[in-house]
């Protein structure tokens, strides 16, 4: 429609030029006369290419946006495959989007995170790295881009090889310590700082020596075997991430896991009282907000086997869709 009508406004301009103003005089030649009017559709030859050209694209942008809606609610609803269809059209049409790249980095992430066979979560991870890689090269300062990297390859290292576990954390460290230069998104950065800490402590032996050399750790010898160690600097981070965004998923899950191992059971029921009730959208926040809700259960389970007195939470908590819930007066 579009095109029609820029062209029907040319041909008249044109028309109003030819004969109105009888460019094509009888003093000219036959031959001046036709090379006229072979420039004057040439100029029109290459307007109708223009408006075609520019019709096509905003018929792109409006698929586009169509694929968008329809990832995203897909994504909103859990249905990671089915986005990830979508956001891989979505860059087939418009290459290098910076919004696909680093969604497509989040989902594979969760994908490898939600996955069982060692082979599978490998490859989830490294595709999740490869798109938020393309994105940072696009953008260097994308720190969400960083923080979706940092977790990529770490959750990566416990299952691969020795020689690559090393690479992978130290990588990881670096590319958080960099998301920290900035002032954006810290509490994510903090939350990975913390997670990193817990994964090391899971690596061999040779991995944790190795990394903590590079990283210049005063005393790296002392962590090497005590765990307590890895604890105390997750705690931190996770703390830091949480006292940055009070209420978020993130830093409140890293405290529930350090209550956990610390078996400090009223660090555990504060950290879960803390949690944001909102609608989670993103998969890595759906992720850990179903993770907080493993952990609860089974801490709730924990204190059954105690014998001990849950009463029944009656607010409106998407979390826990009603089920029983602890306060630490209660314990």
């Amino acid at each position: 429609m579009i095109c029609i009508i820029f062209l029907v406004g040319v041909g008249k301009y044109f028309y109003k030029k030819i004969i109105t103003m009888k460019v094509l005089s009888k003093k000219n030649t036959m031959k001046q006369n036709v090379l006229i009017l072979l420039g004057w559709l040439a100029t029109i030859a290459v307007l109708m290419v223009l408006v075609a050209t520019l019709e096509t694209t905003e018929k792109i942008l409006d698929d586009t946006q169509d694929l968008y809606r329809i990832a995203q609610t897909q994504m909103a609803e859990g249905d990671f495959d089915g986005a990830i269809e979508g956001f891989e059209h979505i860059l087939e049409e418009t290459p290098g989007d910076c919004v696909a790249l680093y969604l497509l980095g989040e989902l594979h992430l969760v994908k490898g995170l939600q996955g069982c066979e060692s082979d599978t979560m490998i490859a989830s991870f490294q595709k999740s790295e490869e798109y938020v890689s393309q994105l940072l090269e696009v953008y260097s300062p994308d720190v969400n881009a960083k923080f979706i990297k940092s977790l990529s390859l770490m959750y990566r290292s416990v299952l691969v090889e020795e020689d690559e576990q090393q690479s992978c954390m130290y990588e990881s460290y670096q590319t958080i310590q960099n998301a920290l230069e900035g002032r954006a998104h810290r509490d994510k950065s903090f939350f990975a700082l913390g997670e990193w800490w817990l994964v090391l402590s899971e690596n061999s032996e040779t991995c944790r020596k190795s990394v903590l050399d590079k990283i210049s750790l005063p005393k790296s010898e002392t962590y090497l075997n005590d765990f307590s160690c890895y604890w105390e600097e997750a705690d931190l981070a996770y703390q830091k991430s949480a006292g940055i965004r009070k209420r978020s998923i993130l830093g409140n899950y890293g405290l529930m896991r350090m209550g956990i191992l610390q078996k400090n059971d009223e660090k555990v029921v504060d950290a879960y009282n803390e949690v944001s009730t909102h609608f989670q959208f993103y998969p890595t926040q759906q992720h850990y907000a179903a993770a907080i809700k493993e952990l609860w259960y089974g801490f709730l389970r924990d204190y059954r086997k105690q014998d001990f007195e849950i009463k029944p939470y009656l607010g409106d908590d998407p979390i826990m869709e009603g089920e029983e819930r602890v306060y630490a007066s209660e314990l």
